[in-house]
Parts: structure tokens; C-alpha cells; sequence
């Protein structure tokens, strides 16, 4: 979905597949030599197109200053190309907003320094701003963070220092071919975490099985007492029955709202 300014643009759809974004429901007047705000919360291509048409009929009408705010970067785990027979998603993605040449592009805990370096006039929150707003229960209720791999360990000490939480670090192997998680460890380093209270760290959760092995070894070797979740960009591709996961704390959710369970608390709704 794109919006201008708070408002959906409307998108038809044609019987061939393709759209037609139109603003007749959008004044003019709040557009011609003013500053104009771009949200697009892209879910899949077709999004990426109507975003594309909406900043060519805002050029046409010349505002001042037209900024993006994209909350999740799509591709954006499609930062390398990992065989000669592909190429890095994020690069293609990143060239087409490039081209679209707005003032700034405003993101939310991007996956990883590749979209900082592809795209330009980028303004970055960085997860430890997105965590803090959870920060009242956080603090409270939990004894420490957890981090699950390398790639959120770049992160999660900024939220460490914000939250005032020690962190623990954990690793994990993947199968190169399948993707899929063979091994979890975590790396205690002396800790007892028996009956304690943890919060695992990431940037995105698509189906979640980094994060169910990681839960299980915490509860079942480690004797934790509850693992809950910390993620920016919650999709939740197979649901939200996560074995050994207590509870969600999601910063962008991608659920209507009638969908979210009980033990989900979340800022925004795509």
C-alpha cells in the first residue's frame, strides 16, 4: 500500500494484471511547492510498480521535498548474489529507488550495512530506537537479551546500552544448499540462565525457525524459564504458533488486526 501524505493512492487492477495508481482523491493543492511524505509498505512487486507511478505523477506536479518512508526494505536478506546464476535483489531494488530521486529515504532497522551503502539520501532508525518502545515491559520483565546469530550481533549491544540488558550470544549453521538451521548453540559463557526471563533480538521474522531452534535450546539446555521476541519486521509467514516462544514484541506487524493474538504487542499494522 502507498500513501501521500497519510492518504492511500488508489490502485486499479486490470483484467491483464497490471495497475494504474491514480491520486484523484489527493488535493493538489497539498502537493504543488509543498513538502509531500511518500509511506509505501510494500508486501510484494505489484507495491513496488505502484510506488514507482506515484512518484512520477508527484513529479509532475512539483513539490518542494519529497521523502520516502520505507519501514521495511524489501530484498533487503537479498543483499549478495550467492551463485553466478542470480543476482542480489537488493541491489535491484535499490537501483530503482535510486532513480526515483527523492529528497531522503527514512527506514526502520534495516537487515543489514548493504542498503546503507545502495541507497542514496538514506536517514536510518536503527533497531535500538525501534526496541526502546517497548522499553516500560522490557526492562521490567526480562534478564537478558539474547542475540541469534552474527548478524544481529552487529546490533544488539546498541540495544544492550539502551535497555540497560546484558547480552548473551548464540550462533547457528545452515545447510548452504537448503537454508535450513542444522545447528544452534549458545554461548553462555558461565551464565546460569536457569529460571531467568529472555528476550531474543532480530530484525525480521519470516517463518521463524532460527528462532524456534534457538527457544528450544535456551528452555530445554539451558533451563529458561520464558523466551520472548523481540522483531522490527514481524511477517510471520507459517502464524504465529511459534513452539517455545512465549511472547511477541513486534515493531512493524504484518496481521490485520483481528488476527493477532493476545501474546503479540505491536506499534504499527501493514
Amino acid at each position: 500500500m502507498i500513501y501521500i501524505n497519510d492518504v492511500a493512492v488508489n490502485v486499479i487492477k486490470f483484467n491483464g494484471g497490471e495497475i494504474q495508481v491514480n491520486i484523484n482523491n489527493i488535493s493538489l493543492d497539498t502537493i504543488k511547492n509543498k513538502k509531500v511524505c511518500v509511506r509505501a509498505d510494500i508486501k510484494n512487486s505489484e507495491d513496488i510498480f505502484a510506488l514507482v507511478q506515484t512518484k512520477t505523477i508527484l513529479d509532475k506536479h512539483k513539490p518542494s521535498n519529497v521523502f520516502l518512508y520505507l519501514p521495511r526494505i524489501p530484498y533487503a536478506q537479498s543483499d549478495r548474489a550467492m551463485t553466478q546464476h542470480e543476482c542480489s535483489g537488493l541491489k535491484v531494488f535499490a537501483k530503482i529507488i535510486n532513480d526515483l530521486n527523492f529528497d531522503s529515504v527514512h527506514v526502520d532497522d534495516p537487515h543489514s550495512d548493504v542498503s546503507e551503502a545502495l541507497i542514496n539520501n538514506i536517514v536510518i532508525k536503527d533497531q535500538s530506537e525501534c526496541v526502546l518502545s517497548f522499553s516500560n515491559t522490557i526492562k521490567d520483565t526480562h534478564s537478558y537479551l539474547i542475540s541469534p546469530d552474527g548478524g544481529a550481533l552487529k546490533k544488539i549491544y546498541k540495544s544492550s546500552k539502551a535497555l540497560q540488558l546484558p547480552v548473551i550470544e548464540a550462533s547457528k549453521q545452515r545447510d548452504v544448499t537448503t537454508g535450513s538451521v542444522t545447528r544452534t548453540s549458545v554461548n553462555a559463557n558461565g551464565v546460569n540462565l536457569e529460571g531467568t526471563t529472555v528476550l531474543i533480538v532480530d530484525d525480521i521474522l519470516d517463518g521463524g525457525r532460527t528462532f524456534i531452534e534457538l527457544a528450544k535450546v535456551l528452555k530445554e539446555e539451558y533451563k529458561v524459564k520464558q523466551v520472548d521476541l523481540y522483531i522490527t519486521h514481524g511477517i510471520f509467514a507459517k502464524g504465529f504458533d511459534l513452539p517455545f516462544i512465549d511472547n511477541y514484541y513486534v515493531y512493524h506487524l504484518w496481521k490485520k488486526e483481528n488476527d493477532i493474538p493476545f501474546n503479540v504487542t505491536s506499534i504499527s499494522l501493514f
